[in-house]
């Protein structure tokens, strides 16, 4: 392949060098130049859909535009690597100048917003130390962050984006928000999670941006948050001083509850547990 793609170099550019001489249909120079980088373009595509990092060297070393936008997709080579999920192709196509915040004309898709959807978090690493903008949003304004939550199964791309400085604010104001239609659920689920991992720094931060709040705005919000997040409490009552919910309320907060225990989270901060008492009767 790699021989074949020098040959093929080394023809056309001796065809059109004949064509631009001879004037042959009024070719010139740069359109017959434009004619041998549209074909390096393809075998560029071709090279990353096979996983072959050889061809892909081979393909930019002939010429191949690192940042070409496909005319049938809309989409860069570095966007078409991550489909794949080949971190050595990705590298090297950053390496070699790609557009990290390249948004696709197909609904915004960035190589960020891509990667949190394959929940790949070496390819989110990535992006992220080769200066990716964490809160690029596509056409319809949703964040990284709020795919994170909203799309994927993981805690993991979350945690990362919010270390990294995602701001948290869009995701926090459009939980109520009917344009978005967050599955509430999914959310708790989330949050629930970030107790069970142990990562509290991410969960206070959720907190003091009123992502509790707006939840517990909502009465299906109020219903999830009992049954996942404060059900994960409850197990995890060791770890709640770690939590700072009396960001959430003033007064005193039922925080979590069974059948049989209940966690009550005082003015002060404290953490009380009653066994064998039903949250009604406190």
């Amino acid at each position: 392949m790699m021989k074949r793609l020098l040959l093929l170099g080394i023809l056309l550019q001796g065809c059109i060098s004949l064509l631009w001489a001879d004037g042959v249909n009024g070719l010139s120079l740069a359109e017959g130049t434009n004619v041998l980088r549209e074909h390096f373009n393809a075998e560029l595509y071709r090279s990353i859909q096979m996983c072959d990092i050889e061809y892909v060297r081979e393909a930019l070393a002939n010429g191949a535009d690192v940042n070409d936008v496909s005319r049938y997709s809309g989409e860069t080579p570095v966007l078409r690597a991550i489909d794949r999920e080949d971190m050595d192709i990705i590298s090297m196509l950053i390496g070699k100048g790609a557009d990290v915040n390249y948004a696709n004309s197909y609904g915004g898709e960035t190589p960020l917003l891509r990667a949190v959807s394959l929940q790949n978090i070496g390819i989110i690493e990535m992006l992220i130390k080769h200066g990716v903008d964490v809160d690029y949003p596509n056409k319809l304004g949703r964040t990284p962050l709020m795919r994170a939550f909203f799309s994927t199964e993981s805690i993991d791309a979350m945690v990362m984006l919010i270390k990294a400085g995602a701001d948290i604010r869009p995701f926090a104001e459009s939980i109520s928000d009917p344009l978005y239609s967050y599955d509430l659920m999914i959310v708790c689920v989330k949050l629930a999670g970030l107790v069970r991992a142990g990562e509290f720094e991410v969960l206070n931060k959720l907190i003091e941006h009123g992502v509790f709040k707006k939840i517990l705005n909502t009465d299906v919000g109020l219903s999830y948050f009992s049954n996942y997040f404060c059900e994960s409490c409850l197990q995890e009552s060791d770890s709640l001083e770690n939590i700072d919910l009396s960001l959430i309320h003033a007064e005193p907060l039922i925080v979590a509850q069974n059948y049989c225990d209940t966690l009550i989270r005082l003015k002060d901060g404290s953490i009380l547990k009653v066994r064998g008492v039903s949250a009604k009767d406190v």
